[in-house]
């Protein structure tokens, strides 16, 4: 059938209207990944979605010879799934941190009239917004992880489900120099994420681990302590145990007449647990010269 060029112009002028809704939807219902997450991310795609395929991929599928379209598996766990819980994770980090900024401003702003006086504290309020944030981004994290595991055990041609099993799962899975480097990495970085894993016996449980299975922890309460010529601020206690968990001050501001906040914040916390997850993930992806 011909199309002509007044249906053309009718094309032209829907996909104009269309781009503009969708530049408006985005504009509340987008999150974009941050830049370093993004270029590993584009990486990736250039060398999986590659054609031809590299030799290191092109055995995964079934014209490479695999009798199992492992390709398929590797490509969602890598390209989608992982990818996502990265991104879930960082945008609940940055709605944590939000939180965390608007609390700070509120008491620089409110002091005067809060009348606190020495060597007392005030604390509560309804936090569940903070909380809920911070429950979020442990499963996030977690199921990050997991997606990973099925990723890196479909290139070895192995079923994994779960991170902690994933060195047992390949172990004499081929190529053989390869799964020596990852087995290598994952016992190495397993040192530095140990509170983010699921727990050996008799370990102490990760915040993850006891949210799905025994209870629920909050991300903290924010307080306003004053000592004699300071004030100590921000989230206390929590899953993460603020502050006994970190040295205070994180951070010093000065606040109104110069008035000196000593920081507690959970932000920066998160932010290096991600941190840690990440770092293990693509240098396993650099390992397998993925990146």
């Amino acid at each position: 059938m011909d199309v002509t060029n007044s249906e053309f112009d009718k094309l032209d002028g829907l996909t104009d209207r269309s781009r503009s809704f969708y530049s408006a939807l985005e504009s509340f219902s987008s999150f974009n990944f941050p830049p370093t997450l993004e270029n590993n991310y584009q990486k990736l795609h250039k060398v999986i979605l590659a054609n031809p395929k590299p030799p290191v991929l092109a055995h995964l599928t079934i014209e490479g010879g695999s009798r199992r379209d492992w390709f398929k598996i590797f490509k969602e766990s890598v390209l989608s799934n992982t990818i996502d819980g990265f991104g879930a994770s960082y945008y609940h980090f940055t709605n944590i941190e939000f939180i965390e900024k608007e609390f700070f401003s509120l008491v620089v702003k409110e002091l005067p009239n809060l009348q606190i006086p020495p060597w007392s504290t005030i604390g509560g309020g309804n936090t569940r917004r903070i909380n809920y944030e911070y429950q979020a981004l442990a499963f996030s994290l977690r199921r990050t992880m997991e997606y990973f595991a099925i990723g890196i055990g479909a290139f070895f041609k192995c079923d994994v489900t779960r991170i902690r099993k994933l060195s047992n799962a390949i172990e004499n899975a081929e190529p053989k120099d390869l799964r020596k480097q990852v087995q290598k990495r994952l016992e190495e970085s397993f040192l530095r994420i140990e509170d983010l894993l699921p727990p050996r016996d008799g370990k102490e449980k990760s915040v993850r681990d006891r949210l799905a299975h025994w209870n629920s922890v909050p991300a903290g309460h924010f307080n306003v302590s004053r000592g004699q010529d300071e004030y100590m601020i921000g989230l206390f206690g929590g899953g993460e145990n603020l502050s006994s968990r970190v040295t205070l001050p994180i951070i010093t501001l000065e606040g109104k007449d110069n008035t000196v906040f000593k920081v507690s914040k959970l932000s920066p916390v998160l932010f290096n647990q991600i941190l840690r997850v990440e770092t293990m993930i693509f240098n396993i992806y650099a390992d397998l010269g993925l990146i």
